[in-house]
C-alpha cells in the first residue's frame, strides 16, 4: 500500500487489554474489507505500548494485508503511544481508536464516503458529538447524526 492510496488510518493505542481487541479486531477487519471494496484505501495500525498480558500473542495471530502491529519494547505511556502511532499512519486522515471501543455494522463506509468527498481538515470525535472542520470554508458543521450511531459506547 502506497501512502498515497490511504485515505484512513485507524490507529489503535493498547496496554493490556486482550480482553477487548479479541471483539473489536475481527469486527474492524470486517467492516474495513466492506468498506472500502478490495480499494486498499484504510489501513488498521495498532500499537502495543509492552503489554505483559497475552495481548501480543493474540496480535500475532491476527492475519490481514491491512493490519500492522507495532510493539514498544517498554512502556513509554499513553501520550508518547498516540504520537507514535500518528508517525506510523500513511493515511490523509487518521482515526485515533480505542481498544475498548465497537464499529457499528455497516458505519465504517459511512465514515469512509465522507472523508472521501475531501471537503474536510480536521475530523473530531467526542462524547457522542461530532465535528468536521469544512477546510474550504473553514467553518464546524455538526456531523452527530452521521457519527453518532457509528459507536456503541456500552
Amino acid at each position: 500500500m502506497s501512502k498515497n492510496n490511504i485515505l484512513l488510518s485507524i490507529c489503535i493505542p493498547t496496554y493490556n487489554r486482550k480482553k477487548y481487541l479479541v471483539d473489536l479486531l475481527p469486527s474492524l477487519i470486517y467492516e474495513c474489507n466492506k468498506a472500502d471494496n478490495n480499494k486498499n484505501i484504510i489501513e488498521i495500525i495498532v500499537s502495543d505500548n509492552a503489554s505483559t498480558d497475552e495481548t501480543q500473542l493474540y496480535l500475532n495471530t491476527i492475519k490481514d494485508a491491512r493490519f500492522h502491529v507495532y510493539r514498544n519494547s517498554t512502556n513509554i505511556g499513553p501520550n508518547a503511544n498516540y504520537i507514535r502511532l500518528a508517525n506510523y499512519a500513511k493515511g490523509k486522515y487518521m482515526w485515533l481508536f480505542g481498544d475498548d471501543e465497537i464499529i457499528l455494522p455497516n458505519k465504517l463506509g459511512r465514515v469512509i464516503k465522507e472523508l472521501a468527498l475531501e471537503k474536510y481538515s480536521l475530523l473530531i470525535l467526542y462524547s457522542f458529538k461530532s465535528l468536521l472542520l469544512d477546510k474550504f470554508h473553514g467553518e464546524y458543521c455538526n456531523m452527530e447524526s452521521l457519527f453518532h450511531s457509528c459507536f456503541n459506547f456500552e
